[in-house]
């Protein structure tokens, strides 16, 4: 098992959206077999939209199952559920807001050993949000709502 303190950039896909902004997470990572992994993780995301007008915090909880086709090369994806408050600024006639959803997420990374137990995971993820909440959909066109990089120190804890 590993566990795995991240820290990375986020940015919206969307026009309105500001610049790319700083996030963090922790994730828990297990091998299933020698070349497929499945991890288990937490983060705290945070957007600007029109200006500052809007700012968009997210807590998404996700699931993923990396294939590795070389020991230091993976990639695959997963599902996660995404925790949204909308904040908008006082000025504005509309109330802050929550909500939950769904969303698929595709990617990969370079898992860069660097001591015995301990090494430097480079993770980039496009991430599309799901329209409703029933069942999750792998996209059927190239249209993220959001992309992800993060490098995280990976920690391995347990086992071999």
């Amino acid at each position: 098992m590993e566990i795995i303190p991240s820290y990375g950039m986020t940015k919206s896909t969307d026009t309105n959206a500001g610049d790319a902004q700083g996030y963090g997470g922790l994730a828990i990572r297990a091998s299933l077999l020698p070349f497929l992994k499945a991890e288990g993780g937490v983060a705290y995301r945070q957007d600007s939209f029109s200006n500052g007008d809007v700012t968009v915090r997210q807590w998404p909880v996700t699931a993923s199952l990396w294939a590795s086709p070389l020991p230091a090369l993976y990639m695959g994806g997963g599902v996660g559920w995404y925790r949204t408050t909308y904040d908008y600024r006082s000025s504005l006639p509309f109330e802050d807001a929550t909500t939950d959803k769904i969303g698929v997420h595709l990617g990969g990374g370079l898992d860069i050993p660097i001591a015995p137990h301990l090494g430097l995971d480079l993770n980039g993820r496009y991430i599309f949000m799901q329209k409703d909440n029933s069942d999750p959909a792998l996209p059927t066109t190239f249209n993220p709502d959001f992309w992800s990089t993060t490098l995280r120190a990976r920690n391995q804890f347990l086992g071999p």
